[in-house]
C-alpha cells in the first residue's frame, strides 16, 4: 500500500514538473497544403548570418513555385511579406505566418511557413499560426488531447494515472471484502479486530483512490482543453473578441468575429 501511494505521488509529480517543449513548431518537420488562392508550405536554408539564411530560404520558395523565369531576380524579406525585384517584370505574392531560428557553430538554420498565392491578383485565405487547440472530446479521454498538442509525456502520464488509482481502488475494495469474509470466518476475537482494522483500512484506500481518479481526471479534462501546446497551423479558424466603441450617442462593447 505504502509502494503504491508512492507510485502515484511519483505520478502526480511528472505530470506536474514534466516540462513540454513547445519552442519548436509542429509545421518545422514539414508541412504542406494547397488552399483554393495559395498554397501553405515549408521553406528551409542555412547561412552563416541570420537575414541570408532568411533570404536564400524565400527564394527557395519562389524558385519552387515556378515564379521565376530563370532570368536573374533579387528575393528578399522584409516586416513578414516577401519581395521580388528583376528587370523582368516578375511579380510574386507570398508572406510569412511563421518562422523558427536554430543557432549553431555553422550559423544559422531558418525554417519560414510561407503562403503564396497562385495568382498575385488573388485575396489570402485566413490562416493563423497558434498555441491554442481547439475544444475537443478527446480531451474526455486520458492523455489523448495531450498526445495530439505532441504532449506524449504528460498524456501517458495521465493514462497511468488514471489504470493506477482504478486498478488501486479495485485492489482495495477486493483486499476490503476478504478481509470482511475472514472477519466472519473466525471466532478469535483478536483476530477478528485485526481484520476489521486492515479492512477499514482497505476501504479507506479504496476512497482515496476513487476521489484520486476523479480529480485527476477532471485535471486531464482541464488540461486538455485549455493548455498550450507546439504552435501549429489552423485554417480559416473563426475568432471572437469583444472591443469598447463609443460614439456621440452611445458607448459598449462590440463583438468581432473574424473568419
Amino acid at each position: 500500500m505504502n509502494r503504491f501511494c508512492i507510485f502515484i505521488i511519483c505520478v502526480l509529480c511528472g505530470i506536474t514538473c514534466v516540462a513540454q517543449n513547445t519552442s519548436r513548431p509542429s509545421w518545422v518537420d514539414g508541412y504542406f497544403r494547397e488552399l483554393n488562392n495559395s498554397y501553405i508550405e515549408v521553406v528551409s536554408a542555412s547561412y552563416y548570418n541570420l537575414q541570408g539564411a532568411i533570404d536564400q530560404a524565400a527564394k527557395q520558395l519562389v524558385a519552387r513555385r515556378s515564379l521565376a523565369t530563370g532570368q536573374e531576380a533579387t528575393v528578399s524579406v522584409s516586416e513578414g511579406s516577401i519581395s521580388v525585384q528583376g528587370s523582368h517584370g516578375l511579380i510574386a505574392s507570398s508572406r510569412i505566418l511563421d518562422q523558427y531560428v536554430e543557432h549553431n557553430s555553422d550559423g544559422y538554420a531558418v525554417y519560414l511557413l510561407a503562403q503564396t498565392l497562385k495568382n498575385p491578383t488573388y485575396k489570402y485565405e485566413s490562416v493563423s499560426v497558434t498555441e491554442s487547440y481547439s475544444a475537443s472530446y478527446k480531451a474526455f479521454v486520458p492523455g489523448m488531447a495531450q498526445f495530439e498538442k505532441g504532449q506524449k509525456i504528460k498524456g501517458s502520464l495521465f493514462i497511468i494515472g488514471e489504470i493506477a488509482l482504478i486498478g488501486g481502488a479495485l485492489g482495495c475494495n477486493s483486499m476490503k471484502t476478504d478481509y470482511e469474509n475472514k472477519i466472519s470466518n473466525t471466532k478469535d476475537i483478536s483476530l477478528k479486530q485485526s481484520y476489521s482494522n486492515k479492512a477499514n483500512s482497505y476501504k479507506n484506500g479504496a476512497n482515496i483512490c476513487i476521489i484520486g481518479a476523479v480529480g485527476l481526471y477532471a485535471w486531464n479534462v482541464i488540461d486538455g482543453l485549455l493548455a498550450k501546446g507546439p504552435r501549429h497551423v489552423e485554417v480559416g479558424r473563426v475568432a471572437m473578441d469583444f472591443n469598447p466603441y463609443y460614439d456621440m450617442q452611445s458607448t459598449g462593447l462590440a463583438l468581432n468575429i473574424t473568419f
